[in-house]
């Protein structure tokens, strides 16, 4: 895993309104993105307007 992928990761996660929105913003599915935010040690996201 490289620091790269994690800031595009990080990025789509604030720039969508769900994990599920990044996920596609990403073209990867929304299981393989839950992997890589545990990888990562990003935990639960949650919507930054919530």
């Amino acid at each position: 895993m490289n620091q790269y992928e994690r800031q595009l990761i990080e990025r789509a996660l604030v720039e969508s309104r769900s994990v599920s929105a990044a996920a596609r913003r990403l073209g990867i599915g929304r299981a393989t993105l839950y992997r890589k935010m545990a990888a990562y040690h990003l935990g639960r996201w949650r919507d930054a307007n919530a």
